[in-house]
């Protein structure tokens, strides 16, 4: 699995029988995960492509790019779905939603736009423009992160003054108040259940906080250094970070111990997923400019 340049992100399909990555050689491309062979051409994009994701079904990608637009692209033939799903400024974050028929995109100016793709509706009726809809008028916060609950209802907003907040998406009311943390955050996820989430601050703090109660349902934990975005193991008891040496490492949630020795990178890890099953794990590597996978006890 090779591009030009450095790889940005990479992503299993929920079946875990394809890999999708992003490239800044302004290209994504989906690869078979068991032989590592192209299944589609390069899916170009006019600058830098920094964020994709599959849909929930697998036969759909989107890209988002520093061309300020997101494309969603057929996963088996690389033929674009839609045009250009455009904002002003460069596309930050991209996300299907659970009925695989929306998707949100973001951009570093802090706008967000919900697209109803073609043979979908969406809450204001049926989509227009070529299959595209955007619903108006965005979430507050500002959010330059986002990510879907299980169930679609709910987006985890995490804003550029590092504040998080969940809202619930059909009335856009907040679902909880910004989650405390005593500073900046760097991250903020959801767990695979969609009923907390966990937040790491600026400080390397860990809290991971009831949705329903508002409250934390552990006491804080001091994380790793965690650049890239930590990612959750499929039943939540595990989550993948990186440390001060920009390696992989796998701790238990909560408490953050460690559950296994770390996962070398020869100049360090900027993105990572496990497979559905919990085992593969693809890292991108700065300068090998390649996706691969290993097996770490995960512990399922």
């Amino acid at each position: 699995m090779k591009h030009r340049e450095e790889v940005r992100a990479a992503v299993f399909s929920a079946d875990g029988l394809r890999v999708a990555t992003a490239s800044s050689d302004r290209s994504a491309r989906v690869w078979d995960a068991a032989t590592g062979k192209a299944i589609t051409p390069q899916l170009m994009h006019r600058a830098l492509v920094d964020v994709v994701a599959f849909s929930p079904d697998g036969h759909r990608l989107i890209t988002g790019s520093y061309d300020s637009t997101a494309r969603v692209w057929d996963s088996s033939t690389g033929e674009p779905v839609t045009p250009p799903l455009a904002h002003n400024h460069v596309v930050s974050h991209v996300a299907f939603h659970a009925d695989g028929h929306r998707v949100l995109t973001t951009s570093h100016d802090g706008v967000v736009r919900l697209w109803t793709l073609p043979g979908g509706t969406s809450s204001t009726g049926p989509s227009k423009d070529q299959g595209l809809a955007e619903l108006v008028p965005p979430l507050p916060e500002n959010p330059e992160t986002l990510a879907f609950s299980v169930d679609g209802s709910q987006v985890l907003c995490l804003n550029g003054r590092g504040e998080a907040r969940v809202w619930h998406l059909p009335t856009r009311r907040a679902v909880t108040e910004l989650l405390p943390q005593g500073g900046p955050l760097r991250h903020a996820v959801f767990t695979p259940d969609g009923r907390r989430v966990l937040t790491i601050g600026a400080n390397l703090t860990n809290q991971l906080w009831d949705l329903a109660s508002g409250r934390l349902a552990f006491p804080p934990w001091q994380a790793l250094a965690c650049d890239a975005r930590p990612v959750f193991n499929p039943d939540g008891t595990r989550l993948l970070v990186t440390d001060h040496e920009l390696a992989a490492n796998i701790i238990a949630v909560p408490g953050g111990a460690l559950t296994g020795p770390k996962l070398e990178g020869s100049q360090g890890v900027v993105a990572m997923a496990y497979s559905p099953d919990g085992r593969f794990i693809p890292r991108e590597l700065r300068t090998a400019k390649r996706v691969f996978g290993t097996r770490p006890p995960v512990g399922r």
